[in-house]
């Protein structure tokens, strides 16, 4: 694995890991 590879992964999970927690808000206040 490159470190390019290790980057685009890294930013993958943090974008979906915010868009979990928003969910996760977005849910509880409705």
């Amino acid at each position: 694995m490159t470190n390019q590879h290790k980057k685009q992964l890294g930013l993958i999970s943090g974008i979906l890991g915010i868009l979990g927690s928003l969910l996760v808000i977005y849910l509880g206040s409705v």
